[in-house]
C-alpha cells in the first residue's frame, strides 16, 4: 500500500513537470492558429474561384497580405493566460472574450479550418 502511494505521487510530480516543461507559449498559439486560418482562407478561395489563374493571383494576394495582418490582429487580440500546466488562447475582440486554442504538452488545440470555413460562409466571407 505504501509503495503504491509513492509510485503514484511519483508519477503525478513526473506528469505535473512534464506538462509544465512542455506547455506552449503566445508565440506557439499565434503560430497554430496563423496556419489555420491560412488554410481556411486558401480553401475558401479554391471554393469560391472556379478559374485556376484567377484562383493562383489572389491566393498569391491574399498570402501576401495575410499572413503579417493576421499575424498583426492575432497579436493584438490574442491574450494567452499561463496556467503552469496549460495554457489557454482568448480571442479578446468585441465585447466578451472568446476561447480559440488550449496548449497542453507542448501542442496547440485550435478549431479546425472547417470550422472556421463555417464562420467565413456565415458571415459572407
Amino acid at each position: 500500500m505504501k509503495k503504491a502511494c509513492i509510485v503514484s505521487i511519483v508519477l503525478i510530480v513526473a506528469l505535473a513537470v512534464s506538462m509544465i516543461a512542455t506547455r506552449p507559449n503566445a508565440n506557439d498559439h499565434i503560430t497554430v492558429l496563423q496556419e489555420v486560418f491560412h488554410n481556411a482562407v486558401a480553401n475558401r478561395v479554391d471554393e469560391v474561384m472556379p478559374e485556376e489563374s484567377i484562383r493562383k493571383s489572389v491566393f498569391k494576394l491574399v498570402n501576401q497580405l495575410m499572413r503579417p495582418s493576421s499575424e498583426f490582429a492575432l497579436e493584438r487580440f490574442l491574450r494567452v493566460e499561463d496556467y503552469w500546466l496549460f495554457t489557454l488562447g482568448y480571442l479578446d475582440f468585441q465585447s466578451e472574450p472568446k476561447l480559440i486554442s488550449v496548449g497542453v504538452f507542448g501542442h496547440v488545440f485550435a478549431p479546425s479550418e472547417e470550422d472556421i470555413e463555417k464562420l467565413m460562409k456565415k458571415y459572407g466571407l
